[in-house]
């Protein structure tokens, strides 16, 4: 089965939410049953676009997400975070509220400064997480034809879920529809550490 590189944005999207949990608040808090319960009181439907340059590429996915599902894949990305806290040579890290109350979160990797590679990550999130943006951009090898990858995830939150997507579901471009918990799950678990 082939996972449309949609999916794997709204794992990305997921886990920056998870990311930006500590101070300031999100609107949301994955260990909170009623506040996530007050976000999602029924499953509800997710639209994740990614566009990616050079070539230019876009990808669409629709998930059917309930509360629970949210929650346990949030917790899990967590657990990821606390299992890779050490600091990141040559990353700085910057989070402020933006002018309606969401939420703007920026991450710089330098690899003069001892970064694995340069590259910016810009997150927005809107005050009540109906809207996510992630504009990402990382510089490849020079030598490559595509120098700098840039990519732009857009997490979306349309509504209810369609009568044929449970929650947990996801529907690709070419309208396969595939059991996400488990990608999601496998993509958020803590690395093993290394011998």
């Amino acid at each position: 089965m082939k996972i449309a590189k949609g999916l794997l944005g709204l794992a990305a999207a997921l886990g920056g939410l998870a990311m930006m949990g500590a101070d300031p608040p999100l609107p949301v808090s994955p260990s909170s049953d009623a506040a996530m319960a007050r976000f999602l009181p029924t499953p509800r439907l997710f639209k994740m676009e990614v566009t990616r340059q050079a070539p230019l590429s876009s990808d669409t996915v629709l998930m059917c997400m309930g509360a629970e599902t949210m929650r346990s894949t949030l917790g899990a990305f967590k657990d990821r975070r606390a299992a890779a806290a050490a600091p990141t040579t040559g990353c700085t890290s910057s989070r402020t509220r933006t002018s309606d109350g969401g939420m703007k979160t920026e991450r710089v990797c330098d690899k003069a400064a001892g970064a694995a590679r340069t590259s910016r990550t810009v997150t927005v999130m809107s005050p009540d997480l109906r809207e996510t943006r992630v504009h990402t951009e990382i510089e490849m090898d020079p030598a490559r034809k595509t120098p700098t990858v840039v990519q732009d995830r857009r997490m979306t939150l349309l509504g209810d879920c369609p009568a044929d997507l449970k929650p947990g579901q996801a529907r690709q471009a070419n309208g396969e529809v595939v059991d996400v918990g488990g990608v999601l799950a496998a993509m958020a678990t803590p690395p093993k550490p290394k011998p």
